[in-house]
């Protein structure tokens, strides 16, 4: 575990320098793409901290541990959400590949 930490603190560290939260240039989707991941950066970044403080066997007040579950539920579906759309994409592209 201690090593998938260290690989995503990595990345987290390394991902900023593709955040431009100034690119905007091509219209409103872009703009909530760049939007999302620099959110996405925040995100990593504070649980990354999150992930120091708290220690195997910690007690954790009542809202602490609810919001925490909440955020990674909410997390979960976008990523589920996005895996699905890039796989019903990645299989309509071939479809039409398949037909040429």
């Amino acid at each position: 575990m201690d090593k998938d930490i260290r690989k995503w603190k990595e990345v987290t560290e390394n991902m900023h320098l593709d955040i431009d939260p100034m690119d905007h240039d091509a219209g409103a989707h872009d703009h909530e793409a760049s939007m999302a991941r620099g959110q996405l950066y925040h995100i990593a970044k504070d649980a990354l901290k999150l992930l120091d403080m708290i220690n195997k066997g910690d007690n954790l007040e009542g809202w602490v541990a609810s919001k925490i579950t909440k955020a990674k539920e909410s997390i979960s579906v976008v990523a589920d959400y996005m895996e699905s759309e890039q796989t019903v994409n990645r299989e309509q592209k071939e479809t039409v590949e398949s037909k040429d």
